[in-house]
């Protein structure tokens, strides 16, 4: 195993939890050339698991035994967000895509995150992209925005239409939107049905898929 797989199975092993969630589950984590990249994971899960291994196996080997534990708990059903990570992804290929988020700690709602976690994964995220070098880093979220910015140094502006944004850091395309709920800040309204194929479009061009 690789020691930056160590290092982060170090740091998502809360005892008594519950886990952190670097991502979504994927066993196609490593070659994963987009990521998209919210807040905060929502279900907290620990105790559904045997342990941290079988947890992790679950993320990384087997997601459908994570889905499992993941329905036992989390029984309503999707949200706007959810449903449009999942168009998005479908539309670009879910095994290009990576699902994660700039704070790793589930909460239900962002005001949830205790606060010593609220920026306390970032660097964790940042080793991430490094370790895995996508090519696309694709933001929903004004609070992930305000990541970027701050840690990229740059303004973006996410109203700006899909097909006008043109931000790249080194090599990597950086996309930016909202909310993909199609809420935004005051009298401002997205569109996700709308804009996602475009994104989608966006990335699958960069990514040089056909």
């Amino acid at each position: 195993m690789a020691d930056f797989e160590v290092n982060l199975k170090l740091h998502c092993n809360v005892v008594g939890g519950p886990y952190l969630r670097p991502f979504s589950p994927n066993t196609n984590w490593r070659q994963a050339s987009c990521f998209i990249i919210g807040l905060n994971p929502a279900t907290a899960l620990w105790e559904e698991f045997s342990g941290f291994e079988e947890y992790w196996n679950g993320l990384t080997k087997e997601p459908e035994l994570f889905y499992s534990r993941y329905r036992a708990k989390h029984r309503t059903g999707q949200t706007k967000t959810k449903k449009s990570i999942n168009e998005l992804t479908s539309l670009i290929g879910a095994e290009k895509c990576l699902v994660t988020n700039i704070c790793w700690y589930p909460a239900p709602k962002w005001r949830c995150v205790p606060k010593r976690e609220l920026r306390r994964h970032e660097m964790q995220l940042l080793k991430l992209i490094d370790y895995c070098q996508p090519r696309v880093l694709f933001f929903h979220g004004k609070d992930t925005v305000d990541f970027v910015e701050r840690t990229y140094g740059m303004t973006l502006k996410p109203n700006v239409p899909p097909a006008e944004q043109n931000v790249q850091v080194g090599n990597m395309q950086i996309l930016t939107y909202y909310h993909l709920s199609g809420l935004g800040r005051k009298k401002e309204q997205f569109n996700p049905g709308r804009d996602l194929p475009v994104f989608a479009d966006r990335i699958r061009q960069h990514l040089q898929i056909a």
